[in-house]
């Protein structure tokens, strides 16, 4: 059906997206905020610079409550 064509349209990411250090947390976004180029593939999200703000900011600190809830889930 059509929400699984959206699901699946969704997982194509820009070229910038594969390439970014975070990309693995945001996968692009959500696809309705994506830019399209003027072939009308889907492109950058509109939010790409601020999502880049935020991780940068706070990856070390997920990073952290990661480990310790695998610490403490572990045996």
């Amino acid at each position: 059906g059509s929400r699984l064509g959206f699901v699946e349209a969704s997982l194509n990411t820009a070229e910038a997206c594969q390439k970014c250090p975070y990309g693995f947390l945001c996968r692009g976004g959500c696809r309705r905020n994506r830019q399209l180029d003027q072939a009308g593939t889907l492109g950058e999200n509109y939010f790409c610079p601020a999502y880049q703000k935020f991780f940068q900011a706070a990856l070390p600190r997920m990073e952290q409550i990661a480990a310790r809830l695998s610490h403490a889930a572990a045996p």
